[in-house]
């Protein structure tokens, strides 16, 4: 699977919905309106971790990605 693929689907899983995506990919979480901005073309290789690293500053998620409930 590609990692855009990976990225959009990790979000869908905690809950984030594309907001717009000009530039940049911005999606909006449902319940709390917190805002996470991802690279439209992701080109580092760390780029699943960092968007795994920017939602466990707003949430408790575990090593899967799934929230932790």
């Amino acid at each position: 699977m590609k990692r855009d693929k990976l990225v959009k689907k990790l979000l869908e899983i905690n809950d984030f919905e594309l907001n717009r995506n000009k530039n940049h990919n911005i999606y909006k979480h449902k319940n709390c309106n917190q805002i996470l901005v991802t690279p439209k073309t992701t080109s580092d290789l760390r780029s699943i971790k960092n968007v795994i690293n920017q939602i466990k500053k707003y949430f408790e998620i575990n090593h899967l990605g799934e929230p932790v409930l």
